[in-house]
């Protein structure tokens, strides 16, 4: 369990924390993390990388690419459940 945890920790919540600290709307957060978990659970595995990516070029400054990118690869295990 404390694998998990320590893994959880360096893989989402530090970047999170960056991505905050760094001056982000809360708004913009909260929609890219819908966002992100949103493709994140697409169901053909292997393209959710390239469809949060286009998803990113398309929408620019309305959203924050790294919380896109870190909660489409946190949210992997339920698309594979």
């Amino acid at each position: 369990m404390a694998v998990v945890l320590a893994w959880l920790n360096a893989r989402v919540v530090d970047p999170l924390l960056q991505v905050i600290q760094r001056g982000a709307e809360p708004k913009q957060l909260a929609f890219s993390a819908a966002l992100g978990v949103t493709i994140g659970v697409f169901p053909i595995c292997g393209t959710t990388v390239i469809i949060g990516g286009l998803a990113v070029a398309m929408l620019g400054a309305r959203c924050n690419a790294v919380t896109v990118m870190v909660l489409n690869l946190a949210a992997t295990p339920l698309e594979l459940r």
